[in-house]
């Protein structure tokens, strides 16, 4: 996105965890690792809450364009689906719409809209 600044879309962050503990102090990495981004936050109520509650010590500096830590990279290739959706030519558009991890947040997400669209009839 950033090599190609008229591309259309955004990205989206979502699925956010409050649960990570380096050297005994919560942190929100999904936020913390994430901030300086030009991208849109979905943040669950049980996350929002989790945050309000337990983030107060969190302070934030620009840390998008930091690189991974190569030992994070590792682990994360380790992961057969990571790993080629990370690689270049990886999916293609057409596999990637129907990888399982995909459908199941699409099904997820639909039935979150439709059960919202219900509350509000």
């Amino acid at each position: 996105m950033k090599e190609n600044p008229d591309y259309p879309g955004k990205m989206l962050l979502c699925s956010m965890r409050m649960n990570l503990q380096v050297d005994g102090v919560i942190r929100s990495w999904h936020i913390e690792k994430s901030a300086g981004a030009n991208i849109v936050y979905t943040c669950p109520p049980p996350y929002r809450d989790g945050f309000l509650e337990n983030g107060r010590h969190l302070e934030f500096r620009n840390q998008i364009d930091e690189p991974v830590p190569q030992e994070v990279m590792e682990r994360l290739l380790k992961i057969p689906y990571f790993k080629r959706r990370y690689a270049e030519d990886g999916y293609t558009i057409d596999e990637f719409n129907y990888h399982p991890a995909l459908v199941a947040t699409v099904k997820e997400f639909s039935g979150a809209t439709i059960a919202s669209v219900y509350f509000a009839s």
